[in-house]
């Protein structure tokens, strides 16, 4: 609470969830967690609003070491230069031609990189915000860190530690994504089990998933 003398908090606190018997002071044993990739199709679901085209979307994300690994650091920089469908990207136009190519220039990379840490130190100029991700960090991670201050030091080693196998979540008809596997295979994006794809297979004839209840 921002602005409340703490005894008079506290006292708030306590009438309010004192009540509250925690069965045990352990965390849960979640056991190993072991990544496997894959990919899922979800039905189209029609917009909320009408007159409004029917739009695909897929999502593709990659095994990682964890939000508290400096390896963030690298992804976030590459997320920046590739930019997202709402906004520009440090890359420029073609610069998802240029990634498949290896021919990304220095200063392409060093703008993304700024645009990164114009990020990080902007999000820490409002206390308000700043104040959530305190809160954020400790309920959520455990740990605390300044992720601008070590940013603008340049302490940042990434390990690279990760298995490659791609998790890919489509909407809308399967059949009109095609063969993502194989155009990841083919421009290097990802390992996969077994042989590579020589030619792109056939999902017209997969039968369209049914559509979910209300909220999905």
């Amino acid at each position: 609470m921002v602005g409340v003398p703490h005894e008079h908090a506290l006292k708030l606190a306590q009438s309010e969830l004192g009540d509250w018997k925690s069965l045990t002071n352990k965390r849960p044993d979640l056991g190993t967690i072991e990544y496997t990739g894959g990919e899922i199709s979800l039905p189209y679901q029609p917009p909320v609003y009408a007159n409004l085209p029917e739009l695909y979307h897929m999502q593709i994300g990659f095994e990682t070491t964890g939000l508290l690994d400096d390896d963030l650091f690298a992804l976030a920089t590459l997320q920046k230069l590739l930019g997202g469908g709402s906004s520009f990207s440090a890359g420029g136009p073609g610069k998802e031609k240029d990634v498949s190519k290896g021919g990304l220039s220095e200063k392409e990379v060093k703008r993304a990189k700024n645009q990164l840490i114009s990020s990080l130190l902007m999000n820490v100029e409002s206390k308000l915000a700043a104040l959530e991700d305190l809160g954020r960090q400790i309920q959520c991670q455990d740990d605390l860190r300044n992720v601008a201050e070590k940013v603008l030091s340049g302490n940042v080693v990434t390990n690279g530690v990760s298995s490659g196998k791609p998790s890919i979540v489509m909407q809308g008809d399967r059949a009109a994504f095609g063969d993502v596997e194989f155009v990841l295979q083919y421009f290097g994006l990802g390992k996969f089990d077994g042989p590579p794809l020589t030619q792109p297979r056939d999902f017209s004839n997969i039968t369209k998933p049914k559509k979910f209840g209300k909220w999905f």
